[in-house]
């Protein structure tokens, strides 16, 4: 079964596109096992695995799938993205409907002793119920922390040479 999608061809450039789902590729290999996340609504961190020019300058957020060009036109930065939601898990709804559940892509263990740190409580589920004086730690504010550290002057520069060869 073929989907019609929208896709973040390169920075701000939106294009229409086709997705077939897990029983085969349309054109080239299927991407369907990535991409399926986000036929719903997710936020994704994209970015390159090596960089062949430049300093590292490859990171970028978004709420659709991505060509792979999508970060950089160069051949050998060929652009990744890592969804913060992963759906699958079949749940009943409120009314009686059969629902995808949405979970977090982030490590219990991590971002519990992340919210631990800061004096927070990580809350990986929106519905969750807060507790009096609790300081909330949501899975899109652990997002939002990489992103800005990803663009840090510091991190660069500190990372400089290990951002040339693998993933951030």
């Amino acid at each position: 079964e073929f989907q019609r999608i929208t896709v973040l061809y390169r920075p701000f450039d939106f294009r229409k596109s086709i997705l077939q789902d897990q029983s085969g590729g349309f054109i080239g290999r299927s991407r369907y096992e990535t991409s399926k996340h986000f036929l719903r609504e997710n936020l994704g961190l994209v970015t390159v695995r090596q960089q062949s020019t430049f300093d590292f300058q490859h990171v970028l957020a978004a709420r659709f799938m991505i060509e792979s060009g999508a970060i950089s036109l160069q051949t050998k930065e060929w652009g990744y993205i890592f969804p913060l939601y992963l759906y699958g898990k079949v749940k009943m709804g409120a009314s009686g409907s059969i629902e995808s559940a949405r979970e977090p892509n982030i490590e219990l263990t991590i971002a519990r002793e992340i919210a631990r740190r800061i004096g927070a409580v990580y809350y990986p589920i929106a519905e969750y119920p807060t507790k009096d004086g609790d300081t909330r730690l949501t899975p899109e504010e652990i997002f939002d922390y990489v992103y800005a550290v990803l663009h840090s002057p510091s991190y660069r520069e500190k990372y400089k040479e290990f951002l040339k060869i693998d993933f951030p």
